[in-house]
């Protein structure tokens, strides 16, 4: 066999042992806060937010209306909340691994926590601009122990915990994998759907409540 022949055989079982190596972890428990569910729900609703995305900030506030009066009429919907980290947005690494340790300490405060993220934008995107990351840092951890019931030496673990490192790296690496590429986007029971993040209250009523009702998935469809 010829010297080029071995060496393309070589190449190729070493590009594919790369391609491999660097699937995307599974990780031990399914990624995301879940914000409602029902017990068999039939609408799936996953939610990718960036802490620090303007246009996250405005859909939340009517988004969670909508979907709070779907879980009061207990109409079978779930809805998932995904974090990711744009890398235009500076500091909101540190925000999702923040908001990483909040729902490991106690998931009931995460949503506050969020919100918390969302009203104090201003102060880490332009009003970080002269900070230094450990100031970033410790203010991040200060406002959150002022709102949440956490304390600020256990908030500032997150910036230095590998295992908050590394889940807050793998909810990345997951939107990227769903084909997320922008916040706010949605995957609704498992279809990524651009479009529907630009529906107002109304469409997003009509839309839900057009999948709840909907009965055409039948068994010949299966």
């Amino acid at each position: 066999m010829a010297a080029s022949a071995v060496y393309g055989r070589v190449l190729c079982f070493m590009l594919a042992a790369g391609i491999c190596l660097s699937q995307t972890p599974v990780p031990s428990r399914p990624l995301g806060f879940t914000y409602i569910s029902s017990e068999m729900p039939k609408v799936v609703l996953e939610i990718f937010y960036d802490h620090l995305c303007i246009d996250s900030k405005a859909n939340w506030p009517m988004l969670k209306s909508v979907v709070d009066e779907y879980d009061i009429m207990n109409k079978g919907i779930k809805v998932m909340i995904h974090m990711t980290s744009l890398p235009f947005h500076h500091d909101t690494f540190f925000a999702q691994r923040a908001g990483v340790l909040v729902r490991r300490v106690d998931p009931m405060q995460f949503t506050d926590y969020l919100e918390l993220m969302f009203a104090n934008q201003d102060s880490f995107l332009s009003g970080a601009v002269n900070m230094t990351e450990p100031e970033v840092q410790d203010k991040m951890a200060a406002l959150a122990s002022a709102k949440l019931t956490i304390s600020k030496a256990m908030m500032l673990t997150a910036f230095t915990d590998t295992t908050v490192d590394n889940e807050a790296r793998l909810a990345f690496k997951y939107a990227g994998h769903r084909g997320i590429t922008g916040t706010p986007q949605f995957v609704v029971n498992g279809v990524h759907t651009p479009d529907v993040a630009g529906y107002d209250k109304g469409q997003w009523e009509k839309y839900i409540t057009q999948l709840i009702m909907d009965t055409s998935l039948g068994k010949d469809e299966l």
